[in-house]
């Protein structure tokens, strides 16, 4: 600062007293107006602010590009006039300011314009605001900015509305924040008569699904039934698979029953080449081990001659058929299931040519390794005559 020039434009701290004097006594709003765009000290600038009663020159410093913030804010803070605060929140020049114009109103429609606009950048805070379910409906579904239309999603405490929501859009993640905000609201809201509707909705929603990224929560259907027509029924292939897989953790899949589940899972499977894609490996995995972990020679011989229950997992239920003694022979891991499948009759599924060796080993293993004492066993009559 040179020695002429006026005091508020001094960056000394030492001399702030000096020019708030000087600001004090200024009367002219364009002066006040140089002095919140120009002044290097903050408090300086807030003071000039503070005496600017036009709400026109006040607007202009809060959209100035070169303003500070502090004036920007302490312009805000003073304007009243909610179409100038809706103009400022929808600028894309005015942080902070435009969060600021946004907390000072309370104008409904003026807020859903703001959440429903492409412009500026603070639509969400405008969301938070509003209060009518159909407005944040109508966000959710028409607004221009995702965030905002998340944040609508996220507001709604109308199970009927989410309804409407994810029945009515194809979009996917507002389908994905949908079904988030349902099971929410399902999990903290009392029962009001309605569930039972809400239930029903939910479920042929469900059914009807496409988006994979969609995180559908089937801890709300408990049901054997609906279970079922999940299973049955739903487009998506991962929902029928977890739909499954809860059904055989029921009793009503006995031991024998699991049989024929493991077949129809494995029959699902076979249409996925990408084994990282395959929903059903994972069913059929959980299948496996409830079947091995049976202990039931009947069912696991049962699994072994069948050529799509059993063949694909033929070498761990014989091991379990037959013991420990032949569960620890050297080289019994790398035999493969399908040559052991194969060497028991289910050549229709397999070659036998490609598996010759694999076959030629399990065939020495078995003649070597079940134990002696086995041979009164029936199961082990029952393989023998299977084999021979």
């Amino acid at each position: 600062m040179s020695l002429f020039e006026p005091i508020w434009k001094t960056s000394k701290p030492e001399l702030l007293e000096e020019a708030l004097d000087m600001v004090n006594v200024i009367r002219d709003p364009k002066k006040l107006r140089n002095i919140a765009l120009n002044a290097p000290l903050s408090e300086v600038r807030c003071a000039a602010v503070g005496k600017i009663g036009d709400e026109q020159i006040l607007w202009e410093i809060v959209i100035t590009q070169d303003s500070a913030f502090d004036a920007r804010k302490a312009a805000i803070n003073k304007i009243r006039d909610e179409n100038i605060l809706t103009e400022i929140a929808m600028m894309r020049s005015c942080y902070p300011a435009d969060g600021e114009a946004i907390a000072q109103l309370e104008n409904q429609e003026l807020l859903k314009k703001i959440a429903m606009s492409e412009s500026g950048w603070e639509q969400a805070k405008a969301v938070y605001k509003i209060k009518d379910p159909k407005d944040l409906k109508e966000i959710a579904e028409k607004g221009e900015k995702a965030g905002a239309r998340k944040t609508a999603i996220r507001s709604i405490d109308d199970p009927d509305i989410l309804l409407d929501i994810m029945g009515g859009t194809s979009e996917r993640f507002i389908i994905t924040e949908a079904f988030r905000r349902f099971d929410e609201l399902l999990r903290s809201k009392p029962d009001d008569g309605k569930a039972n509707e809400w239930h029903e909705r939910y479920l042929n929603i469900v059914l009807k699904e496409t988006q994979k990224d969609a995180k559908v929560n089937l801890d709300y259907f408990q049901k054997t039934s609906e279970l079922d027509r999940i299973y049955q029924k739903a487009y998506r292939e991962d929902l029928r698979a977890e739909a499954f897989s809860r059904l055989i953790a029921r009793r009503v899949y006995s031991p024998h029953n699991l049989k024929e589940a493991c077949k129809q899972a494995f029959q699902n499977s076979l249409a996925f080449d990408d084994d990282a894609k395959n929903p059903w490996k994972t069913v059929l995995t959980n299948l496996e081990t409830r079947i091995l972990n049976s202990h039931d020679p009947s069912l696991l011989l049962e699994c072994v001659e069948d050529s799509m229950a059993g063949c694909h997992f033929a070498s761990e239920c014989i091991k379990e058929l037959f013991g420990d003694r032949f569960q620890d022979e050297v080289g019994i891991d790398w035999v493969q299931d399908e040559a052991v499948a194969a060497y028991i009759g289910n050549l229709k599924a397999y070659s036998f040519l490609q598996y010759k060796y694999d076959m030629d080993y399990c065939l020495r293993l078995l003649s070597e390794a079940v134990p002696a004492e086995a041979a009164e066993n029936k199961w082990y009559k029952r393989f023998l005559r299977r084999v021979q």
